[in-house]
């Protein structure tokens, strides 16, 4: 099944030809690193069904590695940046079947904003029809920046107005159940793209 997915943080545009996880949008991490710096990957997966992501950036000024640790769901559990020492560890706990995800500082000991992990189906008529295209999406914030409803600009029907629609819905009643802010709310008026592509 093919699936897209939707983040609190509000990335540009999403592909609905694959699944894709929460963090894979994120690794490489604002904070600490950039595209500019030279990085390699290495993947270790364990008989139990965990796994492990590591990856070592370096660049002029120095070293740095990002350790991902994933649970059985392919859910990213807890992140580690390390340079000399430990300079960042994050731990991740799921809740509403994995659609709310809650982190915590172990370093400075603090909650810090909870994501929403909202995944769009590519329906099956659509993918027969070799439907593909993009719908456009302007969300309405609240003083908060606690999204409170939307509004889908255009329509490519076969399915597919109706699972961005329903899946929006639920996205709006945890936000609100949750008090989930979106991270620059006020750099986040601009219209939302939905990129449903086939392979």
């Amino acid at each position: 099944m093919k699936y897209a997915i939707f983040f609190a943080t509000f990335l540009i545009s999403f592909n609905a030809s694959a699944q894709q996880g929460l963090f894979n949008g994120q690794y490489l991490d604002t904070l600490r690193f950039s595209d500019e710096q030279n990085f390699d990957i290495e993947y270790t997966h364990y008989s139990d069904g965990y796994s492990l992501k590591t990856a070592t950036y370096t660049s002029k000024i120095s070293e740095l590695k990002k350790v991902d640790h994933y649970n059985r769901k392919h859910q990213l559990i807890q992140s580690e940046i390390w340079s000399d020492t430990l300079i960042r560890h994050r731990t991740f706990k799921y809740f509403e079947k994995g659609e709310l995800v809650k982190v915590f500082d172990e370093v400075n000991k603090v909650s810090l904003p909870s994501h929403l992990n909202i995944y769009l189906k590519y329906p099956a008529i659509a993918r027969e029809e070799g439907i593909e295209g993009d719908i456009v999406v302007q969300f309405q914030y609240d003083e908060h920046c606690i999204v409170v409803g939307f509004k889908l600009e255009n329509s490519l029907g076969y399915g597919i107005d109706k699972e961005v629609r329903n899946k929006l819905k639920r996205y709006v009643a945890l936000a609100k159940k949750h008090q989930v802010t979106t991270l620059d709310c006020q750099t986040a008026l601009d219209p939302i793209t939905f990129k449903f592509r086939l392979e």
